[in-house]
């Protein structure tokens, strides 16, 4: 799939309002005193910066419905954990959503529902810890990681993963520690 955003996803989005000191200055469209890039108009320096980009999502694996651009005010009504980057995709209908590689229309992995989240979540934490308590390079990590869960560097990466696959990392990760 090519670059950009499929012509049959429906975009509802409230533009925020952009204030003098910009906290996503991240170059590209004058607007307000701030330099600005969005997911429609993204960043060609970040992108080339994401080493594996996940496919962009166009329907919900969870619910086969349309899966929209939104901003944190329109989803959180708040920008949502000091994050540098306010966009994700996200299903209207049931909920699903991944963030968005600063400065790019990239997913950060594949669509998530409440419980996948959680699953990610608490499996990085068992990942962190390891990374931690060993002293480990991160990408040396992930590489042991991907050997243990039997699966190539390049496919390992918490956003990727499945329920599954992340109780498998943190019972690898608990039992390493």
């Amino acid at each position: 799939m090519e670059r950009g955003i499929s012509t049959d996803i429906a975009i509802t989005i409230v533009w925020p309002p952009v204030r003098k000191t910009c906290k996503y200055a991240l170059g590209g469209i004058h607007e307000g005193g701030c330099y600005m890039f969005t997911p429609w108009n993204p960043s060609p320096r970040a992108i080339q910066r994401v080493n594996d980009p996940y496919p962009i999502p166009t329907h919900c694996r969870y619910c086969g419905r349309h899966v929209m651009i939104a901003h944190h005010l329109n989803v959180f009504k708040r920008i949502h954990d000091n994050s540098r980057w306010p966009w994700l995709y996200h299903c209207w209908t049931c909920g699903a959503r991944v963030n968005i590689h600063p400065g790019t229309d990239i997913p950060m992995g594949s669509l998530a529902d409440k419980p996948t989240r959680r699953a990610r979540a608490s499996a990085h934490r068992y990942f962190d810890d390891v990374v931690r308590s060993r002293n480990l390079d991160r990408t040396d990590a992930y590489r042991w990681l991907a050997s243990q869960l039997g699966i190539s560097f390049n496919e390992c990466h918490f956003g990727w993963f499945d329920t599954d696959m992340c109780n498998r990392a943190a019972s690898i990760c608990r039992s390493f520690k």
